[in-house]
């Protein structure tokens, strides 16, 4: 028998409260912060010392997901302080976009769109599957269409010549350039040596 005290019992109203308080979508550290409320710590404790409430913990914090989804659209949806009313030139209240608020709309719901696929993934989260596992097969590249001639075969709009022609003439300026170069590095033209000033 294992020595030192016994855990002590999460308190149940506490524990009914955090529990309501996730299923709400709100935030541990939120929750924490109320006066007479517990730290995170304590709480991650009472979760390693009691399963019952660490799995009625663990199902309140993923239902967070859909819920907080849910918040964002009704965020994106709500367009009521999207525009405030100024005074126009001619004295006539005139309204005009309040850039701010939507800007600060859509930071919310992104914030929320990336909380919903941390606590639950499956429902909320982004997967990108390039195939070969059980659910998606794995990758197979079809061709549907003619086969293209490679690029070397299309003819230079300019030149006319094909960019196999265009690189063969390349190498043979390369050629030429390494004949007027013998292995010393002197230049063999009419001018002299390299060293010549």
């Amino acid at each position: 028998m294992p020595g030192g005290r016994p855990p002590e019992p999460v308190p149940h109203d506490i524990a009914e409260a955090i529990i309501d308080w996730l299923y709400e979508g709100g935030s541990l550290l939120a929750f924490c912060r109320q006066p007479g409320m517990p730290n995170r710590r304590t709480i991650y404790d009472w979760c390693d010392k009691d399963q019952a409430f660490a799995s009625r913990f663990a199902r309140a914090s993923k239902s967070r997901g859909p819920l907080l989804m849910e918040m964002g659209q009704e965020i994106a949806d709500d367009s009521s302080r999207d525009y405030l009313e100024v005074e126009g030139k001619n004295g006539q209240p005139r309204r005009v976009l309040d850039s701010e608020h939507v800007q600060r709309s859509k930071l919310r719901v992104d914030q929320m769109n990336r909380r919903a696929a941390c606590y639950s993934p499956a429902e909320c989260g982004t997967k990108v599957a390039l195939g070969g596992d059980a659910v998606a097969p794995p990758i197979r590249i079809e061709s549907t269409g003619p086969i293209v001639p490679p690029l070397d075969d299309y003819p230079d709009p300019v030149t006319g010549k094909t960019r196999q022609g265009l690189l063969s003439g390349i190498r043979k300026l390369g050629e030429l350039a390494s004949e007027v170069l013998d292995d010393s590095g002197e230049d063999r033209s009419a001018t002299g040596t390299r060293g010549d000033v």
